[in-house]
């Protein structure tokens, strides 16, 4: 957003500043109009923009004000749309508009432009308008006063609190700041002091973390203590953490917490974290101390999920471990997510450890998807298997699910890997498709074996479907390739679309013919469809 210093034009430049008695004592200086630079880029909102300034500069408040209003509404993204949006606020005030509605309009400039170098100004021009009204006769705004004041004693603070984080290796610093927080009753003043608490190494400031995230009244103060104590590398920051899980403070609280002692390297904290994630009754609080385990990223780690994923009695806590084990990327986590896989009870959690064997996207990996995929008699899990391998991309995969669909007895895991080797998008994965085709003797698995061709971006794609459509298979079947091929959107399948729409003894491959044509966004689409309504061959 462009912003131009605050001086005005008067046979050069002087400026027009009126001193105001604010208060009974302080010297109020009201800002100054603006003079736009000369060598700005001459656009049209610049220039309509300068204009309405001008009459600023010239105390012309209500041709002012007009131009202003114009200029918000033609130009409401413009990058002056604060500043006119200010000095149409200054102008009503200077023209002597209700003090009521103009102290309102600064109000909603503020809300809307709450990032504009004329905040602050806005901010103090309605103390003075707050403090007129006030004395007017209206006490609402007394309230209003006093809460403006406040706010601007404690932007002085938050700037006091951040120029003070500069000296955060001086005592003297450490204990003002404890001190504050024994007096400030500012939540979002206590949050900045514990921001800049978090990077004092020391007891003092651990102690004072742990006894903010404890006991203050304020959740976020508290959240933002525990964040602080994870950042803390003494050992009596682990163990503060510990005691703010085990306290009654707020559930988000302890879970983050948690997630801060998973940032750590303590193996005391993993110790805390396998023990709670075990034997806590708090479903949220297990699961929170599941994933922390899965932030160590060790092997000591992958044992710890292991251990949860064998022990414990909450279901959700069980799939978490499943999911932070996916996570790790390490080998060793394979085993565990394959034991569970083939531990029969609970599809949903053998699906769970399916995919985040999966996650981990190796050698290994695929290994056990294919092992899982040969050993299991659950349907839903070789399912979500054959999904996984397919994921995968691996061109073993690819062969694995051809070869385990040309022999598969279940038509829904037939489907499943059909549409899993449709998802590789390779020329191996349509080789293997019209394998499928040629071999298995299900009609339907053909039909989805020619989507799944369809489902492709490969050239080898449109040569299969129309091997389809020469071949000695049902009307059925060449209809789906029809469709299919209307799918691809591929030019070069129009010439043989064209040809069956107009000489094909069949009149329902003749129909589907003309609708994959029209499928085709293409002139030569376009072209043949006209061919066919003027009857030429």
């Amino acid at each position: 957003m462009r912003k131009f210093m605050l001086l005005t034009f008067l046979l050069g430049i002087i400026e027009i500043a009126e001193a105001k008695i604010f208060d009974g004592a302080t010297r109020f200086i009201e800002p100054t109009a603006m003079l736009l630079p000369e060598d700005e880029p001459q656009d049209a909102a610049y220039q309509e923009y300068k204009a309405a300034n001008n009459l600023v500069l010239d105390q012309r408040w209500a041709e002012a004000i007009a131009q202003l209003e114009a200029f918000g509404k033609k130009y409401p993204n413009s990058q002056y749309a604060d500043d006119a949006n200010f000095w149409l606020c200054y102008s009503r005030e200077k023209r002597g508009d209700n003090p009521e509605e103009v102290y309102q309009a600064y109000q909603k400039f503020i809300e809307k432009f709450s990032k504009s170098q004329y905040v602050d100004e806005a901010r103090g021009n309605m103390v003075r308008l707050a403090d007129q009204l006030a004395k007017a006769g209206k006490p609402k705004y007394k309230a209003e006063l006093e809460a403006l004041r406040s706010n601007e004693d404690e932007d002085i603070k938050l700037q006091a609190i951040y120029a003070l984080s500069q000296y955060d290796d001086d005592p003297a610093t450490t204990k003002l700041l404890l001190d504050l927080l024994q007096t400030e009753k500012s939540a979002n003043l206590r949050r900045k002091i514990v921001f800049v608490l978090g990077n004092i190494e020391g007891p003092e400031a651990a102690a004072a973390l742990e006894k903010l995230a404890l006991t203050d009244p304020d959740p976020a103060v508290q959240k933002n203590a525990v964040h602080a104590l994870g950042n803390q590398s003494e050992s009596a920051s682990i163990k503060a953490l510990m005691k703010v899980v085990e306290s009654g403070a707020d559930q988000e609280v302890r879970k983050a917490a948690l997630y801060s002692i998973g940032n750590t390297d303590e193996s005391t904290g993993l110790e805390f974290l396998l023990r709670t994630a075990k034997t806590s009754t708090d479903q949220e609080l297990g699961k929170a101390a599941t994933y922390a385990i899965g932030n160590y990223g060790s092997a000591a780690a992958v044992r710890a999920l292991g251990e949860i994923l064998a022990g414990s009695t909450v279901r959700e806590v069980r799939k978490a471990a499943l999911y932070a084990l996916g996570n790790t990327g390490e080998p060793e986590a394979v085993a565990a997510l394959e034991k569970t896989a083939l531990d029969p009870g609970d599809s949903e959690l053998q699906t769970a450890a399916v995919y985040a064997i999966g996650n981990l996207s190796d050698e290994i990996a695929l290994k056990s998807l294919q092992n899982i995929f040969v050993k299991s008699t659950d349907t839903r899990v070789r399912k979500a298997t054959a999904y996984a391998i397919g994921n995968t991309g691996e061109p073993e995969g690819v062969a694995f699910l051809g070869k385990m669909a040309a022999q598969e007895q279940d038509v829904e895991v037939a489907k499943a890997l059909i549409h899993a080797m449709g998802n590789v998008d390779d020329d191996q994965a349509v080789t293997a498709l019209v394998n499928v085709i040629k071999t298995n003797p299900n009609e339907e698995l053909k039909k989805t074996a020619i989507y799944a061709i369809a489902n492709t971006s490969k050239p080898a794609a449109r040569e299969a479907l129309l091997a389809v459509l020469r071949s000695e298979g049902s009307a059925e079947l060449k209809k789906t390739a029809l469709y299919s091929l209307g799918n691809l959107d591929d030019d070069a399948a129009v010439p043989v679309l064209l040809e069956i729409a107009q000489k094909d003894p069949n009149l329902q491959l003749r129909k589907a013919a003309v609708t994959a044509l029209s499928q085709i966004d293409s002139p030569k689409a376009k072209e043949a469809l006209l061919k066919i309504l003027r009857g030429e061959k």
